[in-house]
């Protein structure tokens, strides 16, 4: 069985304060509308096949794409972990392809790579909502002889091209969860065949803790932005030195178990019945809003500075010169933000830009249910915590 070796973790969240606002989406009349409404932003409403998570949304693409034990995969050098335990859970070996610095794919190297073994499928992420040169890629991959999966994880809404992103590739596939107020939920979208996965349906336990978990991801309240949070001496978290260390594995490993089971009911319900043209317009006002928030600063800057028409953001992605000091400081002071540490070493040796935004690429929130005040004070506490660290 191929194995991969993950580089450790930076930093863990026990660590730091708990966080102050919400990285996710909560509860809200603003976001559940409580009937369905005709959707033209997203290629994934409507679309039968829901996973509990994405990752086994992908492993049945992956399966139906013809991968399993003894063919290649190829990833992208900027990934999370669970993009890799599909591929690895069907026996396959995943080879990384490198990214620019704006996180396009260079097609050079995948058509090095195609070429010298035998691949079988491509997975391309688009990147916090941004489309990733996906009708180029689908062309590369016909001349090739591969099957494209779009990994729309991070783009459950938006369009390139005239087109709606996920349905270029042959397959793709959407975590809703990431954008709507749900315990779970994935979206699988085949455009090769109508062909539906045999799902069986969830417990009524895990029914009932689905509920309690949704109503317990509401935002904190804005009260608590307002009060003065203790600052992190030196920008290191206590207790940080002894920590970097290697994960056993990730807080999640791949359930088989999973990988056959339907998303819940109720996360079925909000995705069908959600008010997904206001979601996807109010992501797109606090982009722009985080834009204005950075723009005149120099230690710090955003991954995409422009938000072109059709793109819905899944957060905001900043770059820092001086990361773990940004880091620390905005943690420090309870302002959520993901970084995607552990990836696969191979990738890390084969990558300039993973090797650098391993711990400089900082992934903000940006979705519908902050507040203005909200907004304001994590933009307050960015640009502070930039001024402070500017080398």
């Amino acid at each position: 069985m191929t194995q991969v070796a993950f580089l450790p973790n930076l930093a863990f969240s026990e660590d730091y304060p708990p966080p102050r606002v919400s990285l996710l989406p909560g509860v809200s009349a603003n976001t559940l509308a409580g009937r369905r409404e005709a959707v033209t932003c997203s290629a994934f409403v409507g679309q039968e096949d829901l996973f509990s998570s994405g990752r086994y949304a992908l492993a049945e693409a992956l399966s139906r794409s013809g991968v399993s034990a003894g063919t290649r995969v190829l990833l992208p050098a900027l990934h999370c972990r669970v993009m890799v335990e599909p591929v690895l859970f069907l026996g396959a070996e995943p080879h990384f392809y490198p990214v620019t610095s704006d996180l396009q794919p260079n097609m050079n190297a995948i058509r090095e790579m195609a070429g010298t073994r035998q691949v079988i499928a491509l997975v391309l992420p688009h990147y916090f909502g941004f489309p990733n040169s996906a009708v180029a890629v689908a062309k590369l991959c016909r001349t090739l002889d591969m099957r494209l999966i779009e990994d729309c994880a991070h783009a459950l809404y938006g369009f390139t091209d005239g087109r709606l992103l996920g349905t270029i590739g042959h397959y793709s596939f959407a975590s809703f969860w990431k954008f709507l107020p749900t315990p779970d939920g994935a979206a699988l979208r085949d455009n090769t065949a109508a062909t539906l996965t045999q799902l069986n349906r969830r417990s009524l336990r895990d029914e009932l803790r689905g509920i309690r978990n949704l109503f317990g991801r509401r935002s904190r309240s804005v009260r608590s932005v307002r009060t003065p949070a203790p600052s992190i001496a030196n920008n290191v978290p206590r207790g940080a030195s002894d920590r970097y260390r290697c994960n056993a594995g990730p807080s999640r490993p791949f359930d088989q178990a999973l990988a056959v089971r339907s998303c819940l009911r109720s996360s079925r319900w909000i995705f069908q019945n959600a008010q997904h043209a206001f979601v996807a317009a109010r992501r797109r006002e606090r982009y722009r809003e985080w834009l204005r928030g950075v723009r005149d600063l120099t230690s710090v800057r955003p991954l995409f500075r422009d938000l072109p028409e059709g793109v819905v953001p899944y957060a905001f992605p900043l770059i820092a010169d001086n990361a773990e000091c940004v880091f620390n400081s905005i943690r420090g002071q309870g302002l959520p933000v993901w970084r995607w540490e552990e990836v696969a070493a191979d990738a890390v040796s084969a990558c300039i830009t993973t090797r650098q935004y391993r711990s400089a690429l900082l992934q903000l929130p940006c979705h519908q249910e902050l507040n203005d005040d909200e907004m304001d004070w994590m933009i307050s506490v960015t640009r502070a915590a930039a001024k402070a660290c500017h080398r």
